[in-house]
């Protein structure tokens, strides 16, 4: 049975929430378009499925009906004009490696808050309501590496997925406990993105190099 959602009134938290990840992971899929040098309608149509696809699985998976971005269109344009007016900054400025990544973090960190939000206001368990924070943060950015021809990054090795977890389960703990959503909220952002900087600055990752020499 599916859940008709009225998705959240412009005035709340979550609403925000949702609108600023969208806009900063279009910047960061239209960047990741323009590094592969795709023409104007890949560099689109790259940053509105890095935008919406963390957050249209999640609702898939609730069975939220309709989807977030058909529910409120608000979003697809967001993402479409930020798309085009990081198109056209980057005509005439390089953009760093650096400002991608980052521009990932956030969106990672912002979609797991809202994702997890979202969950616990469908009544969902700890371990559920971290899941599909996590899947909300990380989902689209993976769809937007295999787009881009690359192995998506939560399979690389790097420390993307893991603080989205932790993340995730901070914000979750914090509710339960009684902390206001918008102490939680910024907690679990600055720890989410703290951390994937922090990992990318000293160069951390998760590959077992051990285990693949034994394999071999």
């Amino acid at each position: 049975m599916s859940i008709v959602v009225r998705y959240p009134n412009p005035a709340t938290l979550l609403y925000g929430l949702e609108i600023f990840a969208v806009g900063v992971c279009a910047v960061g899929g239209a960047l990741a378009a323009a590094r592969k040098k795709m023409d104007i309608f890949g560099l689109v149509v790259t940053a509105i499925v890095s935008a919406v696809g963390g957050g249209t699985v999640r609702d898939l998976l609730l069975d939220h009906r309709p989807v977030f971005w058909i529910a409120n269109a608000t979003f697809l344009w967001v993402s479409v004009v930020v798309a085009l007016a990081t198109a056209a900054y980057t005509r005439f400025r390089t953009v760093p490696t650096y400002s991608l990544t980052m521009a990932d973090a956030l969106g990672l960190a912002l979609f797991t808050v809202s994702g997890a939000k979202l969950a616990l206001q469908d009544g969902a368990p700890f371990l559920i309501a971290v899941l599909m924070a996590t899947t909300t943060g990380v989902a689209g950015g993976a769809i937007r590496d295999v787009l881009c021809g690359e192995i998506p990054r939560i399979f690389r090795g790097e420390v993307y997925a893991t603080v989205s977890l932790l993340g995730a389960a901070l914000f979750v703990g914090m509710q339960r406990a009684g902390v206001t959503t918008a102490i939680s909220a910024v907690v679990a952002t600055a720890v989410i993105v703290t951390l994937r900087a922090a990992a990318i600055h000293w160069n951390v990752r998760l590959e077992p190099h051990a285990l693949y020499q034994k394999a071999q």
